[in-house]
């Protein structure tokens, strides 16, 4: 399953970090994000990628498209409207798909 991939954290109550692995690559950062978050996948020529953005209890905050590049590809992401928690972004492409953590913190 393409969405499956492995997350590492570290961090305290206030601020956590986290990085995703998965055949995407995907990373996010900074990540707790203020009013910016970059969420960078590897991607190839030529596809639609989607990110969107969902709260903890799945409503869907976000969501934003793009053609691909070979290689690293780039989302922002303006949070400066969300509030502070943490969100799911989940970045689909042709090649399969990858869920990482967001934290906003303003």
């Amino acid at each position: 399953n393409s969405d499956q991939g492995h997350l590492s954290c570290r961090g305290n109550t206030s601020k956590m970090y986290v990085s995703a692995t998965t055949t995407l690559n995907t990373a996010v950062f900074p990540n707790p994000a203020n009013i910016e978050a970059n969420v960078t996948f590897n991607g190839k020529i030529g596809q639609t990628a989607t990110i969107n953005v969902y709260d903890m209890s799945g409503r869907l905050m976000m969501t934003q498209k793009m053609s691909t590049k070979n290689g690293m590809n780039q989302f922002r992401l303006n949070v400066s409207r969300l509030a502070n928690q943490t969100y799911v972004a989940k970045v689909i492409t042709g090649a399969g798909s990858s869920t990482s953590i967001i934290v906003v913190h303003h």
